[in-house]
């Protein structure tokens, strides 16, 4: 089976309209309605996993796309899309970047829509967040398969070393990913931004600052998951029990 793989070189999951965006993003949208869409998947600073994964592969800057340049054919392709674009003119690219890929044939394929990391820019213009550097690391993780008729949203939690495992098993076979796919079972995984360490399970996100204060202690911050979707209440002082557990066992979850 063929497989596309489009990755952006950053893109932020929270811009999309298929992970509940307002901005219209028709093409990832499409996508996504028939596809695997997965919720919670967060790069490293410079997405390096992914990056030397993918490189083994014939791979294209959508700028030669547009200047007629040609790459070696292969059974998986990588497509590299700049993300320095609005929402509208990535759309277009992205559908531009099937188009050339399909090259007006119908053909069967696996395609993957990926980026290398998130949205700085808007990392360092949200200071009002309580949760600093979250758009700089949430990255969209969309797989859709060829004849695939239906939209799954996954809530796996992921980071750039899981996605390197899920395309290391779709380049192996479609049946190879349903395997890994549905064999997951994250409980906790853990990403550094600028600013943050953060550890998030299915119910808790913790993060802890990078810099140390005046009396070299860094600020520490809990929220509940998934009822606080947007990190606005900070329960530190009310589950001093989890911090700590947290602190000397590394797990975070309630003390039994």
């Amino acid at each position: 089976m063929n497989n596309l793989i489009i990755l952006f070189d950053s893109l932020s999951a929270a811009s999309l309209g298929c992970y509940g965006c307002n901005a219209k993003t028709p093409a990832f949208d499409m996508v996504a309605a028939n596809g695997d869409l997965f919720t919670h998947c967060y790069s490293d600073f410079s997405g390096k996993l992914i990056e030397e994964y993918v490189n083994q592969f014939p791979t294209q800057e959508m700028s030669e796309i547009e200047t007629g340049i040609e790459v070696a054919t292969s059974e998986t392709q990588v497509i590299r899309i700049a993300s320095k674009q609005n929402n509208q003119d990535l759309d277009e690219l992205l559908q531009s970047s099937i188009n050339h890929f399909t090259d007006g044939q119908d053909r069967d394929f696996n395609l993957v829509i990926t980026a290398l990391q998130g949205d700085f820019s808007k990392e360092n213009s949200t200071k009002e967040s309580q949760f600093p550097g979250e758009m700089a690391v949430h990255v969209p993780l969309i797989i859709s398969l060829a004849h695939q008729e239906m939209s799954r949203r996954r809530l796996d939690l992921l980071t750039s070393q899981h996605v390197v495992q899920i395309l290391k098993s779709l380049t192996t076979s479609n049946e190879a990913y349903h395997r890994f796919r549905d064999s997951m079972d994250v409980k906790q995984i853990s990403y550094n931004t600028a600013k943050v360490l953060a550890t998030r399970t299915r119910d808790w996100l913790h993060f802890r600052e990078n810099h140390l204060d005046e009396h070299g202690e860094s600020l520490q911050q809990l929220f509940r998951k998934p009822e606080d979707v947007w990190e606005i209440l900070d329960v530190a002082d009310q589950y001093p029990r989890v911090i700590e557990h947290f602190q000397t066992s590394g797990d975070l979850t309630f003390p039994d």
